[in-house]
């Protein structure tokens, strides 16, 4: 019988022959996105002409626009902890990864973090989908001829019926929008760098690369926003409970980030982060991976140090499937761990976190779509003196 790991090498391979079900994905929130395209080679042709803005090379030259966000957040935490104020941290890091994928995507963050208790209604208009969208996964076709109705009633009957569905339309029209707007300025000067559309607008047909209609866009843009938001939002959710709840864990760590950042003001580049070996491991441990025995010795204990060797690391890295693999592999990758290290790296070196009222209850996850956790992580947070 052929294992699990032998499987999914054969079917998240590069050159992979296998389609998606078209069927299954038939997301209504992500029409006309890159995810709901079955054929591998349309696929690819789609996830090649982003694919340039989403390498290390443009993070790193977009970096400012990701240290911009995290000060923000930064300052936010800090102000919480002189007043003594709980956070959920929970939902302040879907604040803060939704105005870094906003802000990285169109310059013009989703403004999350501005909103009271970070609960944005585009973020919690996502959540709910997600809560409610299982269902779509066994009546796709109904949930599809609902989601048309839906749209052609008026929207106060919308708001009324279903509010997050309502909610869902709202930040679709909010992204055409955006959308409308690039196109608008399309090949006048810009006033800063380019985004990740505004070169899309203009395929280069002779690289093959496809002419996207409007549905095509607002779909690729729903799906960067809730793929850049949710799930870099996890990892540093469960990431952060499992650091708190092992001593050890976190002394290893702040002893690492107090050596390399003897300044705790100073913001590190993410390239300078990467550098820091046990800092790294916390963010690969902190990703959801399969729970093969034979491969990730006891899986469901939070072990950094598993990572530590770097033999050990390439077989357990051929083997990681959070970010998915092959010609269907996430263009996010080299964003979200990005992000994971200079969030984790500085947090910690900044402020320290106390869980309240948090139980281990609360910190199991469910995959709704993507993993959702049943409860709230809530801190309290005090200032480091040095």
């Amino acid at each position: 019988m052929a294992s699990e790991a032998m499987i999914s090498k054969r079917i998240y391979r590069v050159g992979t022959k296998h389609p998606k079900d078209g069927t299954y994905y038939q997301e209504t929130f992500m029409d006309g996105s890159i995810v709901n395209i079955p054929g591998v080679k349309e696929a690819k042709r789609r996830k090649d002409m982003y694919q340039p803005f989403f390498s290390r090379a443009a993070i790193q030259k977009l970096e400012p626009v990701l240290q911009t966000r995290m000060q923000k957040f930064l300052s936010i935490l800090t102000s919480a902890a002189k007043s003594k104020q709980v956070i959920d941290l929970s939902m302040a890091f879907r604040a803060l990864t939704a105005d870094m994928i906003t802000q990285y995507c169109w310059q013009e963050p989703l403004g999350a973090l501005d909103v009271p208790g970070f609960e944005h209604p585009f973020m919690m208009a996502i959540d709910e989908f997600c809560k409610n969208g299982r269902w779509d996964k066994y009546f796709p076709r109904t949930f599809i001829l609902v989601d048309k109705i839906l749209q052609k009633l008026p929207d106060s009957w919308v708001r009324r019926l279903v509010p997050p569905v309502k909610s869902i339309h709202d930040l679709q029209s909010d992204l055409h929008r955006r959308v409308t707007e690039l196109k608008a300025r399309s090949g006048k000067e810009a006033d800063g760098p380019p985004t990740v559309f505004d070169t899309c607008l203009q395929p280069d047909l002779e690289k093959d690369q496809p002419i996207l209609s409007d549905k095509d866009f607002v779909g690729d843009a729903c799906l960067m926003l809730a793929a850049g938001m949710d799930t870099t939002a996890h990892a540093l959710t469960t990431g952060t409970w499992h650091i708190l709840s092992n001593p050890d864990v976190r002394e290893k760590l702040q002893q690492e980030l107090t050596e390399a950042i003897p300044d705790k003001a100073t913001l590190m580049s993410a390239s300078d982060v990467e550098e820091l070996p046990y800092l790294t491991v916390i963010s690969h441990s902190a990703i959801v991976y399969h729970l093969d025995e034979n491969i990730f010795s006891d899986p469901h204990s939070f072990k950094p140090e598993r990572w530590l060797d770097p033999d050990t690391f390439r077989e357990l890295d051929r083997h990681l499937l959070s970010f998915s693999r092959g010609t269907r592999g996430c263009l996010g990758i080299n964003l979200a761990l990005s992000e994971l290290n200079i969030v984790f790296a500085h947090l910690f070196r900044r402020l320290d976190l106390k869980v309240v009222g948090t139980t281990a209850g609360d910190m199991e996850w469910q995959d709704l779509y993507i993993p959702i956790i049943k409860g709230d992580l809530k801190v309290s947070i005090t200032e480091m003196t040095k």
